[in-house]
């Protein structure tokens, strides 16, 4: 119900008017983004990342998925970066274990350069 309000406040600011068929435009439109996120997403394999260097903890495992889902869905000009390296660049901010630190970046250093 709330989805539907929004579409059609959003669809007064597009299109000018908020009718059923501008409501639909919008509704095709967003699932289709929805579709190429998901798609993308569900392409990029951290998880085999995740669960060799956080598998002990279960709570950073969790804020792993989170934090690079976020990443990888809110920005999209990641989407063309190395999969690696994101995994990097993000590992490193979420996770507070030295030890895996210096393991993430031991890996990286032998893999990137």
């Amino acid at each position: 119900m709330q989805r539907e309000e929004l579409f059609g406040i959003v669809s007064q600011v597009v299109y000018g008017n908020s009718e059923p068929h501008a409501q639909r435009l919008l509704g095709v439109q967003v699932a289709l983004i929805e579709q190429q996120v998901h798609t993308r997403y569900r392409q990029i394999f951290f998880t085999d990342y995740i669960e060799h260097y956080v598998r002990h903890d279960p709570c950073a495992m969790s804020q792993m998925v989170h934090a690079l889902y976020l990443y990888m869905t809110q920005r999209s000009g990641t989407w063309l970066l190395n999969t690696y390296e994101t995994f990097v660049e993000v590992a490193l901010k979420q996770t507070s274990d030295v030890q895996t630190h210096i393991d993430i970046m031991n890996d990286y250093l032998v893999v990137c350069v």
